[in-house]
């Protein structure tokens, strides 16, 4: 009798630290998608002040780059060349967004084309993991 109590409890134990990596998968998901956003607008942001006639602010620079860092490192689990895209994008303006039109180019990291694979990465997992829980 006490090897079906074992095994019961052992069951159990497994279910409960299925569900809850899950949730932390789950999660990890949804605070990745929120990093990806939080750079997105911050870039966004740095640039409707300079259109507004701001100045070039080495200090927001650095803050969008390490939003583009933070991106690149919860990107990370799930695509690795777009964890490297967005690491060079962190550099591009941690370097003062100096780089040619070419270096861009060549690095791919136009805000709407990271956004976008970013996006088209991470949605599906959202999606299933939202109708999941319904």
């Amino acid at each position: 009798m006490d090897s079906w109590v074992e095994l019961f409890g052992a069951v159990t134990a497994l279910l409960t630290a299925l569900s809850q990596k899950k949730q932390a998968d789950e999660a990890h998901v949804e605070q990745t998608l929120q990093a990806l956003n939080s750079a997105y607008y911050a870039t966004e942001g740095y640039f409707a002040a300079l259109q507004e006639g701001g100045l070039p602010s080495q200090e927001r620079q650095f803050q969008v780059a390490q939003s583009w860092d933070n991106a690149s490192h919860m990107v990370r689990r799930y695509d690795q060349n777009l964890a490297s895209r967005l690491s060079l994008k962190s550099r591009f303006w941690r370097e003062g967004a100096a780089w040619t039109e070419e270096q861009r180019e060549q690095a791919n990291i136009g805000l709407a084309a990271v956004r976008r694979d970013g996006r088209l990465l991470l949605m599906p997992k959202f999606r299933r993991s939202k109708k999941k829980s319904r």
